[in-house]
């Protein structure tokens, strides 16, 4: 092996501070069942997504290809962190009588009825059952995860309304538990790379699963130097059928096997297990579960091709056929064999055990479920997902929620101001209508001057010195009112004559029998940007005051009601 390489084992261990969402099928339709682990391919996305950008830029394809495209770097699943040690997937050949209580108090299993099935003949009479969908931990302590139910609804593209018939809900892994997984390399990878890839995970807060940007998916990730394997194992041959010695697997995880024709395959054949050809399943003394699925790929945002799989927790056992001696120990098998074997070993699928210590056993026995001697307990910090700090985008985000919450009175404020403003314009276009000839059609802007000005309140909602002058600046929308461009030029005083009509000033001191003032609606209409209960947006409050007064022209002024958009 090249000095600069390594193999190393290595464990992640990955704290849900959200809900998260795992889903057994990728299919739509239906209510989706979720995982109880977390699946090695989500971390290894995860990871991908951030390693490879970086290692792209740097020009390292061999590091590309040895991390994420050759399946030299496994990523195992996550499964749950039980009394400091990984509960993994139990073999199916665990039985019990049906009836009988399985665990004491403190959740650790009962052994006294528990018998390991691929070890003994079954009995005529006795219904045994599995320890269905449970996990166990090498101290004997068994795991179900929390899992959590939510119905939702699809929304109607651009309405924000809950679309007709599409209810659907997501099962979640509840948030506060705690995971742990195998990460491991062989010696083809080198140190510096792997090591690359560590820190780039190590205290690191990823997203995984479905609903990423909803409220599922924050999984903060830690490294810890040491194996995930912590079951004690046997050097021992099994005796299946009392004759010839067999060696038994015990699938930790999914298991995608080939046959001789690249297919894929449900019979453990020696070859696809690395094991020697005279080896042979033993049907009576195996337990296997199957599941067939099309894994989503979401950088391609399609599906890779059906995978069909013994299930994790299945457990296979092969007998020595000729009648002379294995000419190999069970370590040396174990040695040859590995810890991973078929396909898809990068994405955490063929992680096994070889002739784990209760395999030997007809009855599962307190001593088989001690941790192995070197394996030291995994302390993970306890989740506290408000001590996390937030990445730029999530505080960005907050930002942006609390920037809006507090505008939300500022655009009350000004939807009542403008509802308030809106009779007093009316005020001001009847009364001007007794002192202009043509009555009140002569003196009331129209529904299109309305919209200039309400155009204008959308360019500046904030700036008021700058729509003072979009407003009454020369050739503006108000035509230069109240000022000498109005006479400058007639054609645009024309236009927008009714601008130019007595505002509320000139009326009040007509009123008075006082001298007229040149003030004009334009002018008033202007001036009201300086009111200081607006202050805070005051382009909006004058948008919401010209919105108001284009449906008012719309409709008679006597009748037409109407509140502030």
């Amino acid at each position: 092996m090249n000095p600069s390489t390594t193999s190393q084992d290595t464990t992640l261990v990955c704290e849900l501070l959200d809900d998260c969402v795992f889903a057994e099928s990728s299919a739509t339709d239906g209510g989706l069942t979720s995982l109880r682990y977390i699946p090695g391919a989500s971390i290894f996305g995860a990871a991908a997504a951030r390693l490879y950008p970086e290692l792209r830029q740097k020009e390292q394809l061999d590091g590309i290809w040895q991390l994420f495209h050759a399946d030299q770097v496994r990523f195992g699943n996550a499964y749950p962190l039980t009394s400091e040690h990984p509960a993994w997937p139990a073999p199916c050949t665990w039985q019990v009588e049906k009836n009988k209580i399985l665990y004491e108090s403190t959740s650790r299993l009962l052994l006294s009825d528990l018998v390991n099935a691929s070890a003994v003949e079954p009995e005529r009479g006795t219904q045994r059952k599995p320890l269905r969908a449970q996990f166990v931990s090498p101290k004997g302590h068994f795991s179900q995860p929390a899992t959590s139910v939510q119905l939702k609804t699809a929304f109607k593209p651009g309405k924000g309304t809950a679309a007709d018939g599409q209810l659907f809900q997501y099962q979640a892994l509840s948030s506060g538990q705690v995971f742990a997984g195998a990460l491991s390399c062989n010696g083809h990878v080198s140190a510096s790379l792997f090591e690359q890839l560590l820190s780039s995970l190590d205290g690191s807060v990823l997203r995984l699963g479905r609903s990423k940007g909803a409220q599922y998916g924050r999984v903060r990730v830690s490294v810890v130097r040491q194996p995930a394997n912590h079951w004690p194992l046997s050097d021992a041959w099994g005796h299946s059928n009392q004759q010839q010695p067999s060696i038994t697997l015990w699938c930790v995880s999914d298991l995608c096997l080939l046959d001789e024709y690249l297919q894929p395959t449900t019979l453990a054949l020696p070859d696809a297990l690395g094991l020697p050809p005279d080896f042979q399943l033993n049907p009576a003394h195996s337990y296997i579960q199957t599941r067939r699925y099309s894994p989503y790929n979401t950088h391609r945002r399609s599906h890779d091709c059906e995978r069909l799989v013994i299930s994790a927790g299945s457990v296979l056992t092969l007998d020595w056929l000729p009648d002379q001696a294995p000419p190999l120990s069970v370590s040396q098998l174990r040695s040859q064999i590995g810890e991973w074997v078929g396909q898809h070993n990068g994405t955490g699928l063929g992680q096994i055990v070889v002739q784990p210590a209760w395999a030997v056993q007809t009855a599962i026995q307190r001593g088989s479920l001690q941790p192995a001697p070197d394996a030291e307990p995994i302390k993970s910090a306890s989740t506290q997902p408000a001590a996390v700090p937030l990445d730029p985008t999530q505080t960005q985000w907050l930002a942006w929620v609390k920037q809006r919450s507090g505008q939300a009175e500022v655009h009350s404020q000004a939807a009542h101001w403008a509802n308030r403003k809106l009779g007093e314009v009316r005020k001001i276009c009847l009364m001007a209508a007794t002192l202009v000839p043509g009555g009140l059609e002569a003196v009331t802007p129209s529904a299109s001057q309305w919209g200039r000005v309400l155009e204008e309140c959308r360019k500046y909602p904030l700036d008021a010195a700058a729509l003072h002058v979009a407003l009454k600046g020369n050739n503006s929308v108000l035509g230069g009112a109240g000022s000498d461009a109005s006479s400058q030029n007639p054609t645009l005083r024309k236009k927008n004559k009714p601008w130019f009509h007595p505002a509320p000033l000139a009326i009040k001191r007509y009123v008075d029998n006082q001298a007229r003032s040149t003030t004009t609606l334009g002018d008033w209409l202007v001036d009201q940007l300086h009111d200081p209960s607006i202050a805070q947006c005051p382009g909006d409050a004058l948008g919401r005051l010209a919105s108001l007064c284009r449906r008012s022209m719309e409709a008679p002024v006597s009748t037409h009601n109407t509140t502030a958009q």
